[in-house]
């Protein structure tokens, strides 16, 4: 499922002035996101300034939000601030239509409003980090009892050798 914002976050071309104009807005996820592994419980917040210059509005676009992760090393949960920004170019130029890209959007002659929407989810989704960690020196699991580290000792032997790596004990590393 392709995420949704709950209220689409467009502008009326015809509000934008020339120079540089300003607009906050508050919006959340329709469904949450699950490819990332995260899910965004709170609003996002949306800073947006536009400079208009002829047929060209340059977005310079700041998210915030709260994505609820679940540890890749512990399995807890926790609560985090993800905040981003990127610019993008919508622009009426249409020599710029093959070089169209994330950063860079070529409006239609009948529009009549930006729509920033996927932008600020995409800006979002991509300040999500990859390996989620509740705390930099997060501790884990015990690979033999399965405790959180974090949070008890364990007593287990963990010097017991997989016996499929066995043979590499007697190789002579130092030659």
């Amino acid at each position: 499922m392709t995420p949704r914002v709950q209220e689409k976050i467009s502008i009326p071309l015809h509000s934008i002035k020339e120079g540089v104009s300003e607009y906050k807005f508050r919006s959340k996820f329709v469904e949450s996101e699950v490819l990332t592994g995260c899910e965004f419980r709170e609003k996002i917040d949306v800073s947006l300034k536009i400079t208009k210059g002829g047929a060209d509005y340059l977005c310079e676009i700041s998210v915030r939000s709260v994505g609820h992760f679940i540890c890749d090393r512990c399995l807890e949960e926790f609560d985090r601030e993800v905040k981003a920004s990127s610019a993008v170019l919508y622009t009426y130029d249409k020599s710029s239509a093959e070089m169209e890209s994330e950063s860079l959007h070529v409006l239609s002659a009948s529009a009549d409003e930006i729509d920033i929407s996927s932008d600020v989810i995409d800006i979002l989704l991509l300040e999500v980090p990859a390996k989620k960690l509740c705390m930099e020196d997060c501790k884990g699991l015990c690979p033999v009892c399965g405790k959180n580290l974090n949070t008890e000792n364990c007593s287990c032997v963990k010097d017991e050798i997989d016996p499929r790596w066995q043979g590499l004990r007697n190789i002579d590393f130092s030659k």
